[in-house]
């Protein structure tokens, strides 16, 4: 018997990292268990959404094992934090209080 676990993927990863870690798992491209996945919930009356979730909550999180792993989503991390940081606000904070200097 294979040590195969099932895991929410860290890399894989656009909502939970459901849909991902099935697609490790099983060996196939997690885009096509995406669309499966809509097509299924399209289809269900709200059934695989529930489904989803309780498995979004009962999953574990992949374990990392690779310092280098770990680093690069670290990386990928702080990267997203730079990305999610909204120029507009800063933006108009500043020149409100520029105007208020003069």
């Amino acid at each position: 018997m294979s040590d195969k676990r099932l895991y929410k993927s860290s890399a894989n990863r656009i909502f939970a990292g459901v849909c991902g870690g099935i697609g490790e798992f099983f060996n196939v491209d997690p885009t096509l268990v995406r669309i499966i996945t809509l097509i299924v919930m399209l289809f269900s009356f709200g059934t695989a959404a529930i489904i989803y979730v309780i498995c979004f909550l009962l999953m574990p999180n992949a374990p990392i094992d690779d310092f280098e792993t770990m680093k690069q989503a670290n990386e990928d991390y702080t990267e997203s934090k730079k990305q999610k940081k909204t120029k507009h606000f800063d933006d108009d904070f500043d020149s409100y209080f520029e105007k208020s200097k003069k």
